[in-house]
Order: C-alpha cells, then structure tokens, then sequence
C-alpha cells in the first residue's frame, strides 16, 4: 500500500520575496505577513494580507501572534509597521494597529510609522 507524503512547497510569491528583498514570508491558507527580523534589535512588518472572507475571523490575529512570537523569540525590542496613505483602506489598517497596540511615532510623505514595544502583552 502506498502511503502519500505532502509536502508544502513555499508558494512562488514567498519565493520571490524571501530571494529577491530579504523577507521572511508567513503563508497561511487565507492570508500571509511578511517581515525583516534584525535579531535583538526590531522586527519591521512590511505586509499583511488576509482575503475578504477571512477578515473578521480571527485569521489576522493568528498572523499577528504569529509575528508578534517571531519577534519576541529573537528578543527583538519592538515591532515595526507602516501604512502608505495612499492605499485603499489605510484607515482601516490604521485602526487595526491601534488596537494591537502601535503607536504612531514618525511620518514619511505619505507613509506613517508604527511601533509596538515588546512586553506590551496586549495585543
């Protein structure tokens, strides 16, 4: 009898950002994060994706948590985001940051910088 293994091979899009900008993917069914870790120092969030569907399902926060225990584990200091003003629902993403604890603290043209202090258990 034949027994079929499955192996989860990283989607091409993971491929292209792990190669080309340095970026650490996390790949879900629904959704992905992408980040750059600098050990002991921070961790930049650069993107976050959840489809439609999923978005108020808890699936955001599993990424989330995810990331958030990336970065606790390589005893990052912080956790970085940005949010380009220019991009459809900013506001929302904006919102979503302030409920996990971000706070605004530089802004870019049109980008805005977020920070989270690690030890902030909440969110």
């Amino acid at each position: 009898r034949l027994h079929c293994i499955e192996v989860q091979v990283a989607s091409l899009y993971k491929q292209f950002v792990e190669e080309r900008e340095g970026a650490k993917v996390i790949e879900t069914e629904f959704g992905f994060a992408t980040y750059v870790l600098k050990p002991s120092e921070h961790l930049y969030f650069v993107e976050f994706f959840v489809v439609k569907d999923k978005r108020n399902t808890r699936e955001a926060l599993k990424l989330w948590l995810n990331v958030q225990k990336i970065a606790s584990e390589a005893d990052c200091k912080f956790i970085i985001g940005s949010i380009d003003t220019t991009t459809a629902n900013w506001q929302l993403s904006a919102t979503l940051m302030k409920k996990c604890k971000f706070e605004p603290y530089h802004t870019e043209g049109s980008l805005i910088y977020f920070k989270k202090l690690l030890g902030d258990t909440n969110g």
